[in-house]
């Protein structure tokens, strides 16, 4: 079964180099986020094949909260190669992400 990567301000850029990779900006106090983690772990078992899913905690990881400018949270971004494609912030179901990923992604 596929994981959900953990990633931190020292794998960031290895792990969202290559490829598109959709990142979960969350927090473990954020009621929402942790609303979010289950439709995370989803995806991933739909799409992880395709694309990268991680998530990254904005407490424990600043450097790289920081440098996408990160105000709120959940954050939910979609990178090609690094690049910042498209974010949402909020609560998104399932079927928004995987449309919002599909229009990218074929």
């Amino acid at each position: 079964m596929q994981m959900v990567k953990k990633l931190t301000d020292d794998n960031f850029k290895k792990e969202t180099s290559n490829g598109f990779s959709l990142v979960a900006f969350i927090a473990s106090w954020c009621p929402p986020c942790n609303r979010q983690a289950p439709v995370i772990d989803e995806l991933d078992s739909e799409v992880g094949k395709l694309i990268t899913v991680g998530r990254l905690d904005t407490d424990e990881n600043p450097e790289t909260s920081k440098e996408f400018s990160i105000m709120s949270i959940p954050t939910l971004m979609l990178l090609k190669d690094g690049k910042k494609v498209k974010q949402l912030t909020g609560f998104h179901n399932k079927e928004e992400l995987i449309g919002m990923v599909g229009k990218y992604i074929d």
